[in-house]
């Protein structure tokens, strides 16, 4: 991964970070024993790296080589990334680093940021942006992150400032939002963090069409 970085192969770099995460997607951790333990928290901090800790060293450099300002996402890599974010989200709170909030303060003050802030940020982290900002930005990519931040209440529902982060942001919806985008996934997720209101706040419930004749 850092002869990709050194080499500028963007496209290349970012296929070898979504495997190495799909590898954590197909990896469930009931317990950590010291090794793994040290491998995760080599994941989230580049300076903890030392040999042996994991089979495969590409664990070890996502976050620091990802924060990189030179480093650029493809557009092809932008909602698998946006997708993500809730599995890296996860890897970061079982770490001894619990969020990525280091990385986003570095990240804010870069340019051409947008994406990476996105797919490190979730409702575990201290800040909180501006949901109108974010859209303001760009109302496709917005969509893509504003669904998926949602998906991760599985897990973050038992903790109590995620939650209150989440119904912050679903408080806060956006009439550009895109509802094409896993539209689905976010409607279920509605029922766990606003069961009140049971649907999104200002989002009437979808108009139903008779299929057209052919």
């Amino acid at each position: 991964m850092l002869d990709l970085y050194r080499q500028q192969q963007w496209d290349a770099l970012s296929e070898e970070f979504l495997q190495l995460l799909d590898f954590f997607r197909q990896t469930t951790y009931l317990s950590l024993d010291p090794q793994q333990q040290y491998a995760i928290d080599a994941f989230v901090n580049y300076s903890q790296l030392k040999q042996g800790a994991f089979s495969s060293p590409a664990v070890k450099h996502f976050l620091y080589l990802f924060s990189q300002e030179d480093y650029i996402i493809g557009d092809r890599y932008v909602e698998p990334f946006l997708a993500a974010a809730g599995l890296i989200s996860n890897l970061v709170a079982i770490s001894h680093f619990k969020t990525t909030d280091p990385y986003l303060a570095l990240l804010e003050q870069q340019k051409n940021n947008f994406v990476k802030l996105l797919t490190l940020y979730s409702a575990r982290n201290s800040p909180r942006y501006s949901v109108k900002a974010l859209f303001d930005i760009s109302p496709a990519i917005a969509s893509q992150w504003y669904c998926h931040f949602f998906n991760s209440y599985y897990s973050l529902c038992a903790n109590d400032v995620a939650y209150r982060h989440l119904q912050s942001h679903m408080a806060a919806f956006d009439d550009r939002l895109d509802t094409l985008v896993n539209f689905h996934h976010m409607n279920f997720a509605v029922t766990y963090i606003n069961a009140e209101g049971d649907r999104l706040p200002h989002c009437p419930p979808p108009h139903l069409t008779s299929r057209p004749q052919l």
